[in-house]
């Protein structure tokens, strides 16, 4: 079984916010080895992808739990 199905490995981190997403996480990495070659203009271009896409995945985590709130009853409570 394990010829055909190896057990793989993966590591996750557990604090890292909650609206962090794969998309994210691929523009970081790229962003990261920008930086590692030296290509300046990549890094900039790659830099203000990633605070436009984290504030997006951040409001948007921040405005479904708003929405949820919203929606439930306290009284009920």
């Amino acid at each position: 079984m394990d010829i055909l199905l190896p057990v793989k490995k993966s590591r996750i981190c557990n604090n890292e916010p909650p609206w962090m997403n794969h998309h994210l996480k691929s523009l970081i990495h790229k962003r990261q080895l920008a930086l590692a070659t030296g290509n300046k203009h990549r890094f900039n271009h790659l830099q203000n992808a990633v605070n436009r896409e984290r504030k997006k995945c951040r409001s948007k985590f921040y405005e479904s739990k708003v929405k949820q709130l919203k929606s439930s009853h306290p009284k009920q409570w």
